[in-house]
C-alpha cells in the first residue's frame, strides 16, 4: 500500500480527500490499457488503484498529479518492454 498525501485537499460532492491510498498493481488494473497508454489511461489506472472516481482525480493540483503519475509510472515500469511490437 502506498499513500500519497495531497498538497491541496480536493472537495468533490461534499467529500474531502487529503490523501490517496494506492493498492499494489495487479493485472486487473491494466487489462484495458492500450499498448501506448495516454494520460487518460494513466488516470483510469490511478483511479482503479486508489479506489477514487475519475471525478476526484480530475481535481488534483498539477503538483499532486505529478506525484500520482510518478507512482503509476513506477508501478508500470516492470511491465514496460514486455509487450510484442
Amino acid at each position: 500500500m502506498k499513500t500519497i498525501k495531497l498538497d491541496q485537499i480536493i472537495t468533490v460532492a461534499n467529500l474531502e480527500v487529503s490523501q490517496l491510498d494506492f493498492e499494489p498493481m495487479k493485472a486487473k488494473h491494466i487489462m484495458s490499457m492500450t499498448t501506448d497508454p495516454g494520460m487518460r489511461d494513466m488516470f483510469k489506472i490511478a483511479s482503479s488503484l486508489c479506489n477514487q472516481p475519475l471525478k476526484v482525480l480530475e481535481e488534483l493540483s498539477i503538483k499532486d498529479t505529478a506525484k500520482v503519475m510518478e507512482h503509476v509510472g513506477n508501478e508500470l515500469a516492470p511491465f514496460q518492454g514486455t509487450q510484442n511490437p
